[in-house]
């Protein structure tokens, strides 16, 4: 079962929820309001169409900002150790500056990852990561223009 958004709660665009699109989309029936971190992070991903500003993460300068479904995602999520990464890589000549394309595969079961960077669709950096507790198999984002995005705000 789906609840409604109050209008007071959106912005005066009238398409994000205040709060960073963190409203629950499933109620139980018996009030249980709770939901697993799973589908929280697939609701920020499914929810985040576009952004009204841009964050800073990093106090390192040359950091990409990120949008507000990425730090909802790294809010929720816990991780902003996916955003370092990303981050560490920027000063490598071999990256596009004006488009990157980043994929995390994580091994559920080992609880490893392997984060892949790409210029497009050529594969330039792969890091893995020994340990990992995020919650899906597979995530894309986008850096374009010094901002990393969800590909569902491009």
């Amino acid at each position: 079962m789906k609840t409604q958004i109050p209008k007071s709660t959106l912005t005066p665009s009238g398409y994000f929820p205040k709060g960073c699109f963190l409203y629950i989309q499933k109620i139980k029936l018996k009030g249980d309001f709770s939901m697993s971190l799973k589908e929280e992070v697939e609701a920020i991903i499914c929810q985040s169409i576009g952004t009204t500003a841009y964050h800073r993460f990093s106090s390192i300068p040359s950091f990409p900002k990120i949008t507000d479904g990425v730090k909802a995602l790294a809010d929720v999520a816990g991780c902003y150790w996916l955003l370092d990464v990303i981050g560490s890589y920027q000063y490598e000549k071999e990256l596009d500056k004006a488009f990157q394309v980043w994929k995390l595969s994580v091994n559920l079961e080992a609880s490893t990852a392997v984060v892949r960077g790409y210029n497009d669709d050529k594969l330039i950096f792969t890091q893995e990561i020994p340990f990992t507790d995020f919650a899906l198999e597979e995530l894309k984002l986008f850096l374009i223009d010094g901002v990393i995005l969800l590909p569902s705000e491009y």
